[in-house]
């Protein structure tokens, strides 16, 4: 939860004086924490970071493959990195996954991200310094990664990512292309996947009865925070909540833009004299006929 104008809202749903169930909500602010524990500390709890020994196999399972093993002359740099990292689940990973992508591993290398690494969470535990490692891997991706990564930027937050979905939107969006006898589609499912491996994507697992599973993807909300940031500095996609809102700047630059509505739609002929420079375009929190008003077989 990001504000407490939201439990506000949410509360009334629930008895007050009453003996029953908890209520269970997480936020990394501090005014929202206590707001929605009605201003009593002891309700509050802070989740504390991983230990050394913790963070060690995180780190070590994911560039290594086995939690309890690194190769001695890695093991300074590894402890350094990992006090940089403050015991941060995201950042350890983060940063692992960039580190386990290097074709030639080498201490020097590590050392170059070691360097890049400014702020010390364990002592200064802070969004800026987590959005630092997000940005160190951002930067290490190649080109061809950015670009795809950057459209994931269209979906909302917590939304479940459809692999073959996206994977075809590349396609269809020119940022893919057959080579050396694999057609486009297998190209970038393999960016798919190698986005994932980096963890810029996350795999999840869903298990059923019967030993039946769903497999689906989601981007964690720093990484998303992250995306549209980049986005938006590169004019590569814009989002926007309410179309009333749109700026003269995204009017002018905008390619690809991203709606994500709540309960309330405009016409089509708003869409066409607002945003005539658009040639992607996503819509989220609305079946499409309720924002265009389109009949079954209307095209636009």
């Amino acid at each position: 939860m990001w504000d407490a104008s939201a439990w506000e809202i949410i509360k009334c749903a629930f008895p007050e004086g009453h003996c029953g169930s908890k209520v269970l909500t997480t936020t990394r602010i501090e005014r929202v924490a206590v707001t929605c524990c009605n201003f009593q500390w002891e309700f509050v709890y802070r989740m504390k970071p991983l230990n050394d020994h913790n963070s060690r196999q995180l780190f070590y399972g994911r560039v290594f493959g086995l939690e309890n093993t690194c190769p001695q002359p890695f093991e300074e740099t590894s402890d350094k990195i990992l006090q940089k990292c403050g015991g941060l689940p995201l950042a350890i990973i983060s940063i692992a996954s960039l580190l386990a992508s290097q074709s030639n591993m080498s201490v020097s290398q590590w050392n170059n991200v070691l360097n890049s690494l400014r702020s010390d969470l364990r002592s200064n535990p802070t969004l800026e310094g987590m959005r630092q490692i997000l940005n160190l891997s951002y930067t290490h991706l190649p080109h061809h990664l950015k670009t795809c990564l950057l459209y994931i930027g269209m979906y909302p937050e917590d939304h479940e990512i459809e692999k073959n979905h996206l994977v075809m939107q590349w396609v269809a969006e020119g940022f893919v292309c057959g080579l050396d006898g694999r057609d486009a589609s297998e190209i970038a499912g393999s960016y798919f996947n190698e986005l994932v491996n980096r963890s810029m994507i996350i795999q999840l697992v869903e298990h059923h009865a019967w030993n039946m599973e769903r497999v689906y993807h989601k981007v964690h909300d720093m990484v998303l925070d992250l995306i549209v940031s980049k986005s938006a500095e590169e004019n590569f996609l814009g989002v926007v909540e309410n179309l009333e809102k749109i700026t003269v700047r995204q009017k002018c630059k905008a390619r690809r833009l991203s709606l994500q509505l709540g309960e309330t739609g405009l016409g089509k002929s708003v869409l066409r004299s607002s945003l005539p420079h658009v040639r992607s375009l996503s819509i989220f929190g609305l079946p499409h006929r309720s924002i265009f008003g389109f009949g079954p077989h209307s095209n636009w």
